[in-house]
């Protein structure tokens, strides 16, 4: 008998890891009752005929140096990135949960002194208030929300047409057009 190619996995909802079995406690990040059964679809991606884009030999790309940067607001981060934020990057902050990724990030959105959207999928727009007036942040182009489907996530992002946007936690965000648990995708 043939079997089924879709396998049975567990995701962890705090830290995104994945196990083959279920584990009352996530071995990763040690958080109790965090492992949610998921069967992920069969892949659906076919091949368009087209061939693969080829490579291209890292020391033959020439770049702009006047690529357009923009400063953090904090001296320290703007260094680790070669000078600032650059126009068009993505950045993954990552680490162990309570280290300061949330409150890092707010601090780089409200120090970039241009409009930003902070999106906080894990809290609620009252939650950011309180750690903005704890960090004593007053930025008028800082617009917060606790939205996490993608489709209105980027339906804001449409509205506000901010610079920088933080989505806080990407592993949270979800699309409800898809049969996935979030950050799965």
């Amino acid at each position: 008998m043939a079997q089924s190619s879709s396998k049975t996995i567990f995701l962890c909802n705090n830290c995104g890891n994945e196990y083959s079995k279920w584990h009352g406690q996530c071995p990763a990040c040690s958080e109790w009752g965090t492992l949610s059964e998921f069967n992920p679809p069969k892949s659906r991606r076919k091949s368009n005929g087209a061939p693969a884009k080829e490579t291209t030999e890292l020391h033959t790309i020439t770049h702009k140096k006047d690529q357009k940067r923009s400063s953090s607001g904090l001296s320290e981060v703007d260094r680790v990135l070669g000078g600032g934020l650059l126009t068009g990057s993505m950045i993954l902050l990552g680490g162990q949960p309570g280290i300061g990724k949330s409150t890092l990030a707010l601090q780089i959105v409200a120090g970039c002194g241009e409009p930003a959207l902070y999106v906080s999928a894990e809290e609620s727009e009252d939650q950011l208030a309180l750690r903005a007036e704890r960090l004593g942040i007053k930025s008028k182009d800082l617009h917060v929300s606790g939205e996490n489907e993608i489709l209105n996530v980027l339906e804001q992002v449409s509205v506000v047409k901010p610079s920088l946007l933080v989505i806080d936690s990407i592993q949270t965000v979800y699309n409800e057009d898809l049969d996935s648990l979030p950050g799965s995708v």
